[in-house]
């Protein structure tokens, strides 16, 4: 009998994505264990391999190891406490991984926050997190320390980028800032770093063994489909994540990782710092990644494995200089965070081969609710136009709402999860969780996405677009629903356009299209523009058609990589 003969149509019986998996990657159990246990498990018998290489200073696992508890005895010297919130503004930096893995080694919590965020925005996440310490980097130190007067922050540890550069660097450095920042100057309230390190020399970390079960992060949604909400992620789900990626992706203990992603969302924490560092990849930190540089960082790094966003990587096909480089050492670039249009992602490809590379574009699917990853493409593992196979420890079924079924292959609804990698919960916010995770008429519970895609039978996840994203278009009083997505793929699809936005905007007594579109260098947009007009009028009905076009440099984003459609809303 043939695996078609064996199917039962319906994916989360089937589970057809498992014939792409090894027998270990299905059967291994879940870490139970916190994230520095896993760290250092992974890493024990290899400590002189290199763990962090920061402007050129490479950390060795052993040193690493040192440095965390260093970390961890100063935290105890600060008051900080198993199950406190530490609120950190931070960049990529070897001082944020400090952090990350320092507080858990004492059972506290990492509250990540946007260093985009306001003043205001600030204060609403440390009171929110009851913080009483925060960390920021000094470029932040003004607004940080605006922040906390009105909340119950007694202790602001302050460090600059220069920490853990190599001597030469920091030097330079040092003359290219000098002057700035100097607000903490004589403030009670800031303790530097080497302070902090300084007062937790005395102080010895008790044995305690955290339970993996209980919160080591709490992170922040987008917001870009409602109000962004706080979640509870914990040991656990960061760990079977990372195991995952262990067992099904190709690595060599020793293969360089350049980490592109701030530790704000859970993309950068959990995908670019945990997940190399427990494969043993020497990881790159980029404090600022500029996807202008690809080139430069090509040269000087030699990276063999990336994993972005599409705006940072979509940059590499004009990078005049890198299409000189060999790129045969690039061994894997994956891309989350966004949807990336079939064009590029050919685009992309075409581009690697060219230049020597066995990579293809590896595309993702999650959700901070998810620790960010829940579906990948895999070397053996891929499909265009699809964003891959769900990770082997989860289950995706496609939900008919209205008929309350589950769809067969290729039919469409709503992309729903059970997986190992789930959140603890949203922090008080019972009424979006009830929301989050609903009951299906055969008693099992799964995460809604609020995501519209199919499954086919080989088990590759297509997304067509979000529940929550439609559009309501008004035409001489009669109303249309619009999934955008199915516009800005017809949009997408021409040779001159590198990405695009729908949005509903008020035309009169009418609601219509607008389709913000950015276009290759040297584009004639009235060409551009005429021909997607004809192409839209050719495969799309009237009530889908973009009324209006502007084009633009770039579309803007959410601090998870995402494009801010709701920005593009609020523009007149």
């Amino acid at each position: 009998m043939n695996q078609a003969e064996k199917l039962m149509g319906y994916p989360s019986i089937d589970r057809p994505w498992l014939k792409h998996y090894r027998k270990e990657a299905i059967s291994a159990l879940v870490p139970e264990t916190t994230l520095l246990g896993y760290l250092y498990q992974n890493n024990k018998a290899s400590k002189d391999s290199i763990a962090l290489n920061y402007f050129g200073n490479k950390i060795t696992y052993s040193k690493l190891f040192f440095y965390i508890e260093e970390t961890a005895r100063a935290f105890v010297a600060q008051g900080v406490k198993s199950g406190d919130v530490v609120t950190l503004v931070t960049l990529s930096s070897v001082p944020s991984v400090l952090c990350l893995y320092g507080l858990n080694r004492i059972g506290a919590i990492v509250n990540y926050i946007n260093v985009l965020a306001s003043q205001e925005e600030i204060e609403s996440y440390i009171t929110d997190a009851s913080s009483r310490i925060v960390v920021t980097m000094d470029l932040f130190a003004e607004k940080v320390l605006n922040a906390a007067k009105n909340t119950d922050v007694h202790r602001i540890i302050i460090y600059s980028l220069a920490e853990y550069m190599p001597i030469a660097v920091k030097l330079g450095f040092a003359i290219k800032t000098r002057n700035n920042n100097t607000v903490h100057h004589g403030n009670g309230l800031f303790l530097s770093w080497k302070e902090f390190l300084t007062q937790g020399k005395e102080n010895r970390v008790n044995h305690y063994r955290k339970d993996p079960h209980a919160a080591c992060c709490l992170a922040h949604t987008g917001g870009t489909t409602g109000v962004p909400k706080s979640v509870f992620l914990n040991d656990v789900a960061f760990n079977a994540v990372t195991q995952d990626y262990m067992l099904s992706m190709p690595h060599k203990q020793g293969e360089v990782f350049l980490s592109t992603m701030i530790p704000y969302v859970v993309y950068g924490t959990l995908i670019n710092v945990h997940m190399p560092l427990c494969l043993g990849l020497e990881t790159v930190l980029i404090p600022k990644f500029d996807p202008g540089k690809w080139s430069q960082y090509i040269k000087k790094y030699h990276p063999n494995h990336c994993c972005s966003i599409p705006a940072y990587i979509a940059p590499m096909v004009e990078d005049q200089k890198l299409k000189k480089l060999d790129l045969s050492n690039l061994l894997t670039v994956g891309v989350g965070g966004e949807g990336m249009n079939m064009p590029l992602e050919e685009s992309l490809n075409e581009f690697l081969f060219s230049r020597g590379s066995p990579a293809r574009i590896q595309k993702g699917y999650g959700m901070t609710e998810v620790c960010a990853t829940a579906v990948v493409e895999f070397k053996h593992a891929y499909k265009t136009g699809s964003v891959g196979i769900p990770l082997p420890k989860n289950i995706v079924c496609i939900y008919d709402n209205t008929d309350q079924r589950e769809c067969k292959y290729n039919e469409i609804g709503e992309v729903c999860m059970q997986c190992a990698s789930a959140m603890i919960g949203y922090k008080d916010n019972k009424a979006e969780m009830e929301k989050l995770f609903q009951t299906h008429s055969d008693g099992s519970i799964w995460l809604h996405s609020g995501d519209v895609g199919y499954m086919d039978e080989d088990g590759f996840l297509f997304l067509k677009g979000r529940i929550k994203r439609m559009i309501m278009t008004v035409i001489d009083g009669a109303v249309y629903k619009i999934v955008p997505v199915q516009v800005e793929e017809i949009l997408n699809a021409h040779d001159n356009v590198c990405e695009s936005c729908v949005v509903g905007v008020t035309n009169g007594k009418n609601k219509v299209l607008k389709a913000y579109v950015v276009v290759k260098e040297d584009s004639d947009i009235t060409l551009v523009e005429e021909e997607l007009r004809i192409k839209c009028n050719s495969k799309l009905s009237e009530n889908m058609r973009p009324v209006f076009y502007e084009f633009v440099d770039k579309l803007p984003l959410t601090p998870a990589g995402k494009i801010d459609y709701q920005e593009l809303e609020r523009r007149k």
